[in-house]
């Protein structure tokens, strides 16, 4: 991951400063529509950083190649695999790839399930670049899809195939080309847009991932960050992994770290140091804790209802806590839900 070069935060800040103010849908049209139509390179790029699948600087390194230890990470991460790379064990999946390989946790797992493998050799050849029709048949197993489907023989089938159920958009490599991190970028993206062997959801649904209507930024950036919490302080900042510079947002708007204040809650995203902090408190006299006191999912605050969203929320009403008749602050999250609640004299 990089981590010391500016161009890349500075211009993924710029285009959250974009995306987090108005969440806007970056497939807006068809399936048939072309990835660069539907999705910029720079959210592209974002995407896969969010999902920790593929780090690399939009500025100068978007054109560099896509090694195969890099796409059998960016595979591992975009699947159910995901837990299974460990990456504090000492597995040497090939003699090319030691266990002090930073890519070795990932091609082990890539390989066991077959989405990547070694060459005839033996070798995986980890720092060389990931071939178009390898990275497209990989993405088509994740998909379901086995060498029944192909039609023709390697590589023309599995490319006919990748190109029908739009796994090619925006990938500027042909037949025995290399991908770009770019093209994996965009790989990876018309990969979760695509719709798996077996029918039904998209890839990123069956993922987990809930997809409004079509895939958003937003979709996989609001499950990926971390919280809701309450900062209580400046330094707590520090701790949540997210760098010394984070690009902070507050209330959907770009914003200074200085700007933060205490009981503003805040989400973040450690893979694209990101802090996204709300500010909306509301304050009233408690009317009714619902359906009772000691397990509460709701609190009505001057006949307005809300849902307490968080375990701090729910516990600040439960067992003998804030109830009827009292005066409360709460504070909500992005979602407009109860995320932590304080009796307004203690706060």
């Amino acid at each position: 991951m990089v981590k010391t070069k500016k161009g890349y935060y500075g211009i993924v800040a710029f285009a959250l400063a974009l995306s987090l103010a108005a969440w806007p849908a970056l497939a807006a049209e068809t399936a048939a529509t072309p990835a660069t139509a539907r999705i910029a390179a720079l959210d592209a790029a974002e995407l896969a950083a969010v999902l920790d699948a593929l780090h690399y600087n939009t500025a100068n390194e978007g054109a560099q190649p896509l090694l195969r230890w890099e796409f059998a990470q960016l595979l591992v991460k975009a699947s159910v695999y995901k837990g299974l790379a460990l990456t504090g064990a000492k597995i040497s999946p090939y003699s090319d790839v030691p266990y002090t390989h930073a890519g070795a946790p990932y091609v082990a797992v890539a390989s066991k399930q077959g989405l990547l493998t070694a060459y005839s050799t033996g070798k995986f050849l980890p720092d060389q670049a990931v071939k178009y029709e390898e990275a497209l048949t990989a993405a088509l197993k994740l998909l379901g899809y086995t060498a029944e489907d192909f039609v023709g023989g390697y590589p023309f089938g599995q490319i006919a195939l990748a190109t029908d159920k739009g796994l090619t958009d925006g990938v500027g490599a042909g037949a025995g080309g290399a991908l770009t991190k770019q093209d994996g970028a965009f790989l990876l993206y018309n990969l979760l847009c695509a719709t798996p062997k077996s029918g039904g959801a998209t890839y990123a649904e069956s993922l987990g991932y809930k997809v409004d209507s079509v895939l958003s930024l937003r979709d996989i950036r609001s499950q990926n960050m971390k919280g809701p919490i309450t900062l209580y302080n400046q330094s707590q900042i520090d701790l949540l992994g997210v760098g010394t510079s984070p690009a902070v947002y507050l209330d959907g708007k770009a914003a200074e770290r200085s700007e933060l204040e205490p009981y503003f809650i805040v989400y973040y995203d450690p893979n694209t140091q990101v802090v996204a902090a709300y500010s909306k408190k509301v304050k009233g006299h408690v009317t009714a804790v619902g359906p009772d006191g000691d397990l509460p999912t709701s609190v009505t605050i001057d006949d307005e209802t809300y849902e307490l969203a968080t375990y701090a929320a729910r516990q600040a009403f439960g067992l003998g806590g804030l109830g009827e008749d009292d005066y409360v602050i709460l504070l909500l999250g992005r979602d407009g839900k109860v995320a932590d609640a304080y009796a307004e004299l203690d706060y």
